[in-house]
């Protein structure tokens, strides 16, 4: 249901939403693995989309670490190269 949603949401907003289906947790954590948490001050997610990789984040992010999750990124903010 929920990757039928995502499609949706893909078709009528190409330039807002990143992937044609949602990303999977096992994704996730192949993509976090690399990252050296206890030693993180700071976790910025930019798009946090269905939270998967929020929930992982949280998993395993030092309790000390601040996260911020931002929903949108303004056009006006991405400077072409």
């Amino acid at each position: 249901m929920i990757a039928k949603m995502f499609l949706q949401q893909y078709l009528c907003n190409p330039r807002n939403v990143g992937a044609v289906f949602p990303s999977s947790r096992f994704l996730a954590e192949k993509m976090l693995s690399g990252v050296h948490f206890q030693s993180a001050k700071y976790i910025v997610e930019y798009g946090p989309g269905t939270g998967v990789f929020t929930d992982k984040i949280m998993e395993y992010r030092n309790p000390d670490t601040i996260v911020f999750c931002k929903r949108k990124i303004h056009n006006s903010a991405i400077k072409s190269a």
